[in-house]
């Protein structure tokens, strides 16, 4: 699987990443760009089909839910053992609160704009070990994924970073909107008017996008210019607002 490769369009892409990451923003744009242009036709975007699992299975069933968006993945890292080594140790809804990460039901609430944005999917209300309702991140949750290879996947770096990545070294801001809502559209979000703030807009949409899979800190930073998360936070980050995911980065 070319997902599964450290391939040319991958390697572009993390030379983007870096290039932000260090202030390069023209060479960042550019590398993006490239990215975009060329390896969208080999690394689509997830369709409402696949994150339901209908692709996998024929019909749409959360135990075939390809909550990871793998067709994008440029590239990604295998482990078999996904569900055990990652979803059990931190964010099963088997675990007490004082060992769980996860977010509060009203921050979830708030981080999606939109009902219909296809990672909401990533997570799920279940009973707690106190039998009470309580919202559980289920990105890496076990699923049946039908040879398909997405159960054991993580992802390293996904198309959707490149489209964040234009719209923050875009000089026209309605361009960089347009960058950003491509992306909303693709994760059947509404559209977000010119008219607002972008770095908050970005920000926000890299929480949305990117939350669970270790590159909200480097984003942060970058954005903000200020250190998002400080060592001691309290492991359940319970946020009452958008906000930094704690040790969720």
């Amino acid at each position: 699987s070319r997902h599964l490769r450290l391939n040319y369009f991958a390697v572009k892409a993390l030379q983007a990443r870096l290039a932000i990451y260090t202030g390069d923003r023209t060479l960042a744009g550019r590398l993006a760009g490239e990215v975009i242009d060329e390896a969208g036709p080999f690394f689509p975007f997830a369709s409402r089909e696949d994150v339901t699992g209908q692709t996998a299975v024929g019909v749409a069933t959360q135990n075939s839910e390809d909550r990871i968006f793998s067709s994008e993945a440029l590239f990604s890292a295998v482990n078999s053992k996904r569900t055990s080594d990652i979803h059990d140790k931190f964010f099963s809804n088997k675990l007490e609160q004082v060992n769980l990460l996860t977010m509060g039901e009203l921050a979830v609430h708030n981080l999606y704009d939109s009902e219909s944005d296809l990672r909401t999917y990533q997570w799920q209300t279940l009973k707690n070990t106190e039998g009470v309702d309580q919202r559980f991140f289920v990105k890496y949750g076990q699923v049946q994924d039908m040879d398909l290879g997405y159960a054991s996947m993580v992802p390293v770096v996904r198309m959707a970073e490149m489209y964040l990545i234009a719209a923050e070294c875009e000089d026209s801001k309605a361009t960089a909107y347009g960058w950003l809502n491509a992306l909303r559209s693709a994760r059947k979000a509404t559209s977000l008017p010119a008219t607002g703030t972008l770095s908050n807009d970005l920000t926000e949409e890299y929480i949305r996008e990117f939350v669970g899979e270790g590159q909200l800190f480097c984003a942060g930073l970058d954005l903000s210019g200020s250190e998002p998360y400080h060592p001691g936070t309290p492991m359940t980050a319970q946020l009452d607002d958008i906000g930094w995911v704690g040790n969720f980065l």
